[in-house]
């Protein structure tokens, strides 16, 4: 059985969640559909993003008492191992009011929800969830499962691999930040004994996993580092990306996997997600360790949305766009985001009156935007936008901005551009230009990456963008063309199976 520990499946809003989730609902589908569609309906029909995600839903079980409104799902039964028959393909873990989910088998567990406004209320919760789920994975894993555990929350995966390696279980980590130096990146901790044994105890965390699965190259080599450190048994998958001018005409950004030792290599077809080699030395059996890393880029939603005219969005007319061109900052200003840097570059931009910025990010850095920016002629300060609506705020902007710290390269990945990709606009990111993000845009011209804080560049670039439309449209347009090349949702889930199917998993 595939099972994945994560506590976003209780937020709805949440990104990692919506990732996990659509993935776990995808791979439940599949998983059903090759055991001969023997799947029990528990009422309607399912439909995401136009009909993508449409799936027969199952009603979400519990292992001993009934999870009611003031109540939790814990323990373990007979009927509870029944149902694990029954289902038998994916089952997922998560803090009440954990979600139903389409075709996936929900054990809630009990941990705190605390506010996360004080931080010893958030590293509550982040003990009592951690506990939640080790004893979760000793009652509900068995030899052979697949177990899949996301780096949400901080100390959530350690306990649970460790657990989970106790139980025979084959362990894949899914590392969306890394911890714990995405802590010193954003100054909750300073260089010194504290981060170094931290940062220890996380890399001997990864040396149990038996595959450890990464957003992109620099991330790679991050956790690449840290196994090398301490002298990871087994051997570690690297990986680059082909940039544009290495790719054969009609090549996507999939990935080939070239598996073996120096003096034994094999090159195979692997997924159908990208052109990334993958060189690996050595293996170790399920549940052995080894840490092998592989990278899985995030995905953008080329079906649900489109590469719209700016004429024709409904935000462009609502906040009186028209001819101006237009600087948009959606997603979240979270403490990895630069929200300085914003407020600098609308300020070097105020003097132009063809230039404007459409602000509807969400997150803690939002209030000092707002304070810094409130009433400023050339800024549009809207709340973050709806879901459904996020086709039509993407579409109004000439430039997406996104604005990363520096020293982020590798901890963190701007999921958010493969989004603005699929809609066909353009990406200025300031950052580290070593990271994945810069790195695409400028081997594939889809935008523009300068350092981090350098806000004298970023305002010529986007005086260029007013001077020359047609080249910013262009890099929209090979944004799009990549997105619907290589990172779409179905490469995504194909990458996983794979994964998953190694060493004849189910």
């Amino acid at each position: 059985m595939l099972w994945f520990f994560c506590d976003v499946f209780a937020r709805p809003d949440d990104a990692t969640g919506r990732v996990v989730t659509e993935l776990a609902t995808a791979l439940a589908r599949e998983r059903t559909a090759d055991d001969g569609g023997r799947m029990e309906d528990d009422g309607g029909r399912m439909a995401e993003r136009g009909g993508r995600m449409a799936d027969e839903s199952l009603k979400a079980s519990a292992t001993g008492e009934e999870c009611r409104a003031e109540g939790y799902r814990t323990g373990f039964s007979v009927e509870g191992e029944r149902e694990r028959e029954r289902l038998g393909r994916v089952g997922a873990v998560g803090v009440r009011p954990a979600r139903e989910v389409p075709g996936v088998l929900v054990r809630r567990v009990r941990a705190t929800t605390f506010p996360k406004s004080r931080a010893w209320l958030l590293g509550l919760n982040w003990l009592t969830t951690t506990f939640a789920y080790t004893r979760a994975a000793f009652t509900h894993l068995r030899q052979g499962d697949v177990v899949v555990v996301v780096t949400s929350p901080r100390l959530l995966p350690w306990p649970v691999v460790w657990a989970a390696r106790r139980r025979g279980a084959r362990v894949i980590v899914l590392v969306h930040d890394v911890y714990p130096d995405v802590f010193a990146a954003v100054g909750w901790l300073r260089p010194g004994w504290l981060l170094r044994q931290l940062d220890r105890g996380f890399s001997g965390g990864y040396k149990m996993a038996d595959e450890i699965v990464v957003l992109g190259r620099d991330m790679r080599d991050v956790i690449a580092r840290k196994l090398a450190a301490g002298g990871a048994a087994g051997g570690t998958i690297t990986s680059t990306i082909k940039s544009k001018s290495e790719m054969r005409d009609g090549e996507g950004a999939g990935f080939a996997v070239e598996r073996g030792r120096e003096d034994d290599s094999v090159t195979a077809s692997a997924t159908e997600v990208g052109r990334v080699r993958l060189s690996e030395g050595g293996r170790g059996k399920a549940g052995g360790g080894g840490g092998r890393i592989v990278v899985i880029p995030n995905w953008g939603d080329v079906d649900g949305l489109r590469a719209v005219a700016k004429e024709a969005s409904p935000v462009t007319s609502r906040w009186g766009l028209q001819g101006k061109t237009v600087v948009g900052v959606g997603g979240t200003l979270g403490r990895t985001h630069d929200g300085a840097l914003v407020i600098a570059l609308a300020r070097a931009l105020r003097g132009d009156a063809s230039i404007r910025f459409l602000i509807y990010a969400g997150g803690v850095g939002r209030a000092e935007v707002d304070a810094a920016l409130g009433g400023a002629a050339n800024v549009c300060l809207a709340p973050p936008c709806p879901p459904a609506e996020l086709n039509d705020w993407l579409a109004a902007a000439d430039v997406m901005l996104v604005p990363f710290r520096a020293g982020m390269a590798g901890i963190s990945v701007p999921s958010r551009m493969y989004n603005i990709f699929a809609a066909g606009r353009p990406l200025l990111l300031t950052g580290d230009l070593d990271a994945e993000g810069a790195r695409l845009v400028r081997e594939h011209g889809l935008g523009w990456a300068v350092p981090a804080g350098d806000v004298a560049s970023a305002a010529e670039i986007i005086r260029g963008a007013a001077r020359e439309p047609d080249d910013a449209a262009e890099r929209g347009g090979r944004a799009r063309a990549l997105a619907e090349q290589a990172f779409t949702f179905s490469r995504h889930v194909a990458a996983w199976r794979a994964l998953v199917g190694e060493r004849g998993g189910q």
